[in-house]
């Protein structure tokens, strides 16, 4: 049996002033046009910094807030 990658996926999550998750941010590339390596490599540094940018921009404004069940 054979199995075929159609695509590379990562993904993040993007918190909120609590550190709980209230979104993802994800990338995708055809598997046939780059390797793991490589899409692992030129992807991991950018990906990170924009799930932290996002993250500190939804806590410094405030855009959401949420209530906790009292359970």
């Amino acid at each position: 049996t054979e199995i075929y990658t159609l695509s590379l996926h990562d993904a993040l999550p993007i918190f909120d002033t609590d550190g709980i998750p209230l979104a993802g941010l994800s990338i995708a590339a055809p598997a046939f046009q780059t390797s793991l390596k490589d899409f692992e490599t030129a992807s991991a540094r950018p990906v990170v910094q924009a799930a932290q940018a996002l993250s500190r921009t939804l806590q410094s404004s405030g855009a959401f807030t949420h209530e906790r069940s009292a359970n």
